[in-house]
C-alpha cells in the first residue's frame, strides 16, 4: 500500500506548509511540511527556505519511504483510511517510534484499536522534560477518527 492523496492532504492539514526554517515545538529546525532533513541529508537549519513545490516532493518522499517500511512492520492488510492515518502518526513520531508502539502490535495482533494508542503520543520535549501538547492531542484523536472510519475510501 501506499498513502493516499488524501492521507497526503491530511498530513498537510497538520502540518501546515511554512516556507522559512523554523524551531518545532521540541526546538528542532524544521521546513516546509515539518520536514527536518533536506534530500541531501543535510539537517534543517536557521535561514533554510524552500518553495511550496520542493516541500510537496519532499511530503511524497518521505511519505513513500513511511509507506514502503510500514508495509515491512503490518502484518495484516489495511483499509486505506486505517493505513492513511498510519502514516500520518508515522511522519509525526517516526517510523521506529510506530515500529515499537502498542498501537502497531495492537493491530497486528488483530485486537479492536482504542483512543488512547493513538493519544499517549501526544509529548514533546521541552526544556528536558515530557510535556503534553493540545496541539499532538489534537491530531493524535484527528488520526484516530480516521483509522476507525468505515466509511472512508480515500477519495477526497
Amino acid at each position: 500500500m501506499i498513502v493516499s492523496d488524501f492521507g497526503l492532504n491530511f498530513i498537510r492539514s497538520w502540518e501546515k506548509f511554512r516556507p522559512k526554517a523554523y524551531l518545532d515545538q521540541s526546538g528542532i529546525w524544521t521546513i516546509g511540511f515539518g520536514t527536518i532533513r533536506h534530500f541531501n541529508e543535510k539537517k534543517v537549519k536557521k535561514g533554510d527556505v524552500i518553495s511550496l513545490p520542493i516541500a510537496n516532493i519532499h511530503l511524497q518522499a518521505e511519505c513513500d519511504g513511511i509507506s514502503y517500511k510500514l508495509n515491512g512492520f503490518l502484518n495484516v492488510n489495511l483499509a486505506q483510511n486505517k493505513f492513511d492515518a498510519l502514516v500520518s502518526i508515522a511522519y509525526n513520531i517516526g517510523t521506529q517510534g510506530l515500529r515499537s508502539s502498542t498501537l502497531l502490535r495492537e493491530i497486528n495482533m488483530k485486537r479492536p484499536i482504542i483512543e488512547n494508542y493513538f493519544t499517549r503520543w501526544n509529548k514533546v520535549t521541552a526544556d528536558g522534560k515530557l510535556v503534553v501538547s493540545a496541539g499532538l492531542t489534537r491530531r493524535r484523536k484527528s488520526e484516530f477518527q480516521l483509522f476507525k472510519d468505515c466509511n472512508y475510501d480515500g477519495n477526497e
